[in-house]
């Protein structure tokens, strides 16, 4: 583990393939050791955790398992990997519709894969790919069914190569598929927590970001303790603030009767379980909501057998909540008023808060305006974050 980092991850990841909560601890130790893990990719990935070179930094790192996808089945990215071996790189959707048996990769699996990101240096669009999963699965069993019997594409039509009138493919009319085309519905893209959420779902963790990331800011100013810091260093105090997403929650009851929960949030360090008892639970069932980012104030305690670290909720707060209490709004300096469409399509349906936003826009070197919005917007940290990241926009919080 000490001369070989990545090759002794890697290994620990296959064995554990299967488990996502050990594959999350791997993940975390490949980034306390700096070592990246690359996302999975049909055109990179192998059914198994690899070690490669990084593309990008020239560094080993490792590549993320197709097999660790959820519910893709070991069989089908087995003939997946053996195609783009014999083949080549896939250079798009209908190559690879062309070249992997969809009847063998259905429907299913094509929707984690692209939830995952595996098609990602393809299309970014994850979307767009996932609601085309099924034009895409019928275009390759076409495809498939005409190479095997020889005969006119299903989707070709007639000889004069009117098409199937589907607008999904059409054939150039000589009963060929090289000129069969694959008609795609387009779609915007997922907003960034959906695309989080369906990742987490299948893969199991948060990989390539983590919901979290979106509260930076609000974390720091409310002295948030990061779990892998509390886990690592203990806590400092009696009393602990933490964030995180509500990643599960158990009820019971305990023995004279009264209701009470366990409760496990991650965030981009690791993830702990705390327990909310009645009182707490019952005054805050709708943020223990999976999926939820929440804040949480807890007493700390040792366990008495194995010296665990023990937390108990005191307070519970929604983190868009803490966001609104702590903040007056945003002041935007835009470099151009083309970024002004784009943040007005952010903070539209915002409105109903007590944010305010300032825009101040360059006039030249020497000049510069400021417009308030008359409206107040209730700016979540997933907006904030979104806006924050539109090219020629610098947002400051205030």
């Amino acid at each position: 583990k000490a001369h070989f980092a990545e090759e002794f991850l890697c290994a620990s990841m296959i064995l554990d393939a299967g488990n996502t909560d050990k594959l999350s601890v791997f993940k975390n130790d490949l980034e306390r050791l700096k070592i990246p893990l690359l996302p999975p990719d049909i055109n990179a990935s192998k059914p198994v955790f690899d070690v490669e070179t990084d593309p990008e930094t020239g560094r080993k790192a490792v590549r993320y398992a197709l097999n660790a996808i959820k519910n893709v089945g070991g069989a089908a990215m087995e003939h997946l990997v053996a195609e783009r071996e014999q083949g080549g790189h896939f250079t798009g959707l209908e190559d690879f519709a062309a070249r992997v048996d969809t009847r063998a990769a259905g429907k299913r699996v094509m929707e984690n894969l692209i939830a995952a990101g595996a098609f990602d240096r393809i299309d970014e669009n994850r979307a767009r790919l996932f609601i085309n999963v099924d034009r895409l699965t019928r275009f390759g069993i076409a495809l498939t069914e005409e190479r095997n019997s020889a005969q006119t594409s299903l989707f070709g039509g007639p000889a004069n190569g009117a098409g199937s009138g589907n607008g999904e493919a059409s054939g150039n009319g000589d009963g060929s598929t090289g000129a069969a085309t694959l008609q795609m519905l387009d779609a915007e893209d997922w907003p960034l927590q959906e695309r989080l959420k369906r990742e987490f779902d299948a893969i199991g963790f948060y990989l390539t970001a983590h919901p979290l990331d979106a509260y930076a800011d609000a974390l720091e100013k409310n002295r948030v303790q990061p779990i892998g810091e509390l886990l690592t260093s203990g806590p400092k105090g009696n009393r602990v603030r933490i964030a995180g997403v509500v990643g599960a929650r158990n009820e019971r009851r305990s023995a004279n009767g009264n209701r009470f929960a366990w409760i496990t949030i991650s965030d981009t360090t690791g993830s702990i379980e705390f327990v909310c008892f009645s009182e707490i639970l019952m005054a805050n069932r709708d943020s223990l909501e999976v999926g939820t980012p929440i804040f949480v104030e807890a007493d700390r305690g040792k366990g008495a057998s194995d010296g665990d670290l023990r937390l108990s909720a005191a307070k519970i707060e929604q983190l868009d909540t803490l966001i609104a209490k702590g903040s007056a709004g945003l002041r935007l300096f835009l470099s151009s008023p083309e970024s002004l469409a784009p943040v007005s399509a952010l903070i539209d349906g915002c409105s109903g808060g007590n944010d305010r936003v300032h825009i101040v826009i360059e006039i030249d070197e020497d000049r510069e305006a400021e417009v308030v919005l008359d409206t107040r917007y209730r700016l979540s940290g997933p907006v904030r974050a979104a806006i924050k990241s539109v090219p020629g926009v610098e947002a400051v919080d205030f």
